[in-house]
């Protein structure tokens, strides 16, 4: 029912509204008409009319005052990184950190190089055109302080020495240790020879050196002399000439051990081999003949013989006689124990007892003093000498030194210390050699000195002390036989030649460390 009153309502208002606008609420009437005393009630409001066309749209207004700052947004994103500025000023180092936990142990680092010895004595004295006229007697000396009791002197003096005017005349230089000639294991010595020198005056660099055992530590005055040669008068000697002449004293550790068990065993064999075929025709014959009498030592007892088989079981024997009365029987057994008596006096203390175990150990002691330096932890040499070897070969071997060497890829210092000549020639030469296990240096190439003559016959016989030294690469380890040789020159043929006569003659073996590069 509602729907239709609402119909109806809105009819009338739409019929009747036009009816009574002109009567009712009229403001001003026109004059002439007729009052009327006609009067309208309002009525309900109407019912809100529908929205009429909407107008053209009204211009901008003014801009409005600036309003008050809002809040703060939140966070926008991450805009593009921008480009890098310019660095900043060191800032101020920060504190030390803690030390950190100790790494694993690294691997083992390859061998380091050989480094020096952690020992080294020696001293060189020297001096300018010393001129020396003597004939005997000390030419210099030289003040060393040797620090070991079992240790060896290495010496050598290097400078002019001569003779002259002289026919068949000889003189010997010599080291002296606190005035005495070497004793272990010979004298430290050189010479100088003519045949003919009247009106000859032949100066020349010699080299003598050696080494010598058996010299107490402490101060040791080591002295270059001159002297006559054994079976031989005074000449006019000369020594340091118009040059420098030097005199070289080393401390240096012992060398390798001598092995004389081989040699006592070569020669108890060689008794065996050579002597037993003479002893058996002479002795154990048994049947010997008519005229003959053989005598022989009674040597030591045999060793006894094996024992015999054991022979067959004998028969038993017959009863033998009653014996005599038995000795006392064992004693009976123990009685029951006795009431405990009263306690005995102090016995004397016992004896110690065993020891105790083993208490901790005690806090650490102080750093003790350093100790003095040792020798070198390695060493190796040898030196081989000889007495008046007098050795008249002109081809050949003249001595040779059995070395140990230790080490492959080390190498060997070699030298000859000692008089050789060659004689009676005219236009000739010879050469002096060393050779390893029979065969000469090839790296880096041969060990060797010549002499020569170019007018020798019948008047040269000149002796000199000589030296030839050198170093010698890839020879292996292990025993080498060091060979001193003398032979031909090139190009030339055999002629007469010596070596040692009265004098010492030195061959020494040293293995040594590669050289740099």
């Amino acid at each position: 029912m509602r729907f239709f009153v609402v119909v109806l309502l809105v009819s009338l208002a739409v019929f009747v509204s036009p009816v009574i606008k002109p009567a009712c609420g009229q403001k001003n009437k026109p004059a002439g008409q007729p009052r009327s005393d006609f009067s309208c009630l309002a009525g309900r409001p109407g019912i809100p009319g529908l929205h009429g066309t909407p107008g053209a749209p009204g211009r901008d207004g003014r801009d409005g005052r600036p309003g008050t700052q809002g809040k703060q947004g939140p966070r926008g994103f991450h805009g593009t990184p921008g480009k890098q500025g310019p660095p900043g000023a060191p800032g101020i180092p920060g504190p030390k950190g803690p030390k950190g936990d100790a790494g694993p142990k690294g691997e083992k680092g390859e061998p380091g190089a050989r480094g020096f010895s952690a020992y080294s004595n020696w001293k060189e004295c020297s001096w300018i055109n010393i001129d020396e006229g003597k004939d005997n007697g000390l030419i210099r000396d030289c003040v060393f302080q040797k620090k070991y009791n079992n240790s060896i002197l290495h010496v050598y003096w290097n400078g002019n020495l001569r003779i002259h005017n002289c026919n068949d005349c000889c003189k010997r230089w010599f080291f002296t240790f606190n005035g005495a000639e070497c004793k272990g294991p010979r004298a430290i010595d050189g010479i100088v020879y003519m045949a003919k020198g009247v009106g000859h005056n032949i100066h020349r660099v010699r080299h003598i050196e050696g080494h010598c055992d058996k010299i107490h530590k402490g101060p040791v005055r080591v002295g270059f002399n001159v002297g006559n040669c054994a079976g031989y008068g005074n000449v006019d000697a000369k020594t340091g000439w118009n040059s420098n002449s030097r005199l070289f004293v080393e401390e240096v550790p012992r060398p390798q051990p001598y092995k004389m068990r081989f040699f006592v065993v070569v020669l108890l064999v060689s008794l065996a081999v050579f002597v037993s075929p003479a002893i058996k025709p002479a002795c154990g014959q048994k049947n010997k003949q008519a005229g003959q009498s053989t005598s022989c030592l009674v040597g030591r007892p045999g060793i006894p013989g094996l024992h015999g088989t054991p022979g067959a079981p004998g028969r038993d024997g017959r009863d033998g006689r009653p014996g005599t009365q038995g000795k006392q029987g064992p004693r009976g057994f123990d009685g029951t124990p006795g009431k405990q008596g009263p306690p005995g006096a102090a016995g004397p203390p016992g004896n110690t007892g065993p020891q105790g175990p083993k208490g901790d150990a005690g806090p650490k002691g102080e750093k003790g003093e350093p100790g003095a330096r040792g020798f070198s932890a390695y060493s190796n040499w040898k030196e081989c000498s000889w007495t008046k070897i007098s050795e008249g070969k002109d081809n050949g071997l003249i001595r040779d030194c059995l070395f140990r060497k230790n080490f492959t890829d080390s190498i060997l210092h070699v030298y000859w210390n000692g008089d050789f000549r060659i004689y009676d020639c005219n236009v000739c030469c010879k050469r002096w050699f060393f050779t390893f296990n029979g065969a000469e240096c090839k790296t880096p190439r041969a060990i060797d000195g010549t002499l020569y003559l170019r007018k020798g016959k019948g008047t040269e016989d000149i002796h000199r002390v000589r030296h030839i030294e050198g170093h010698c690469d890839k020879i292996h380890k292990g025993p080498v036989r060091v060979g001193f040789n003398v032979g031909n020159c090139a190009g030339y043929g055999t002629a007469d030649a010596h070596t040692g006569w009265n004098s010492n003659s030195r061959l020494f073996v040293e293995e040594v460390p590669r050289p740099q590069q």
